[in-house]
């Protein structure tokens, strides 16, 4: 907990809340490239990972600024894709881009706000059904290994960037005690356990 590392996270979260947008983008694309531009860009994982680190430096720190950024941003992503008709599968990539669910799962966990809740479970109970995700959850109730949980025309929905979207499944369980969430994250854990370790 040294002064310097306060200084400098603080400096950063004053950073990106001077540049974050009117209406809590934080990104660099523009137009229709923004959150995931249809697949051509992972926007969205960037946001993810930028409210994830807000949120544990506010937890670290209790900055205020860096909780208002974070929240700021995913509402952002959440008046985004509720105009988006296959909402959050038209960012494409989900192994990337549907990470956002934890950040969702996280922020419900924090402030209890319903939106955020009802957000992660809408891409863990139905995004990650579309043929082009990996269908995590269904698949490992299924008992299917982690290497078979492949989309359509996506070999990658089982690279190591999925494990951000799949550790909504801890949390979700936590905060809903839905024991399917648990029992297929323990199913995943295991069978990367068994067949995934590099």
């Amino acid at each position: 907990p040294s002064p310097e590392l306060k200084a400098a996270g603080d400096k950063l979260v004053s950073e990106l809340k001077r540049v974050q947008k009117e209406n809590g983008y934080l990104g660099i694309y523009d137009g229709s490239q923004r959150f995931g531009g249809g697949g051509a860009n992972w926007d969205v994982w960037g946001h993810y990972h930028m409210i994830y680190g807000l949120y544990q430096w506010y937890l670290a720190t209790g900055n205020q600024d860096a909780m208002t950024v974070a929240t700021r941003a995913a509402d952002c992503i959440i008046a985004h894709f509720k105009s988006q008709r296959n909402s959050y599968v038209a960012a494409g990539t989900p192994q990337t881009n549907m990470a956002i669910s934890h950040a969702f799962a996280l922020l419900y966990r924090e402030t209890g706000q319903q939106k955020y809740l009802d957000e992660a479970v809408k891409i863990v109970d139905t995004c990650w059904k579309d043929p082009t995700a990996g269908n995590w959850l269904e698949s490992a109730l299924a008992d299917k290994e982690f290497y078979q949980m492949v989309g359509t025309n996506n070999p990658y929905t089982n690279r190591w960037e999925a494990l951000h979207p799949l550790m909504t499944l801890g949390v979700l369980y936590e905060v809903t005690g839905d024991s399917r969430y648990y029992n297929a994250l323990e199913h995943i854990w295991l069978s990367i356990q068994k067949t995934d370790r590099h």
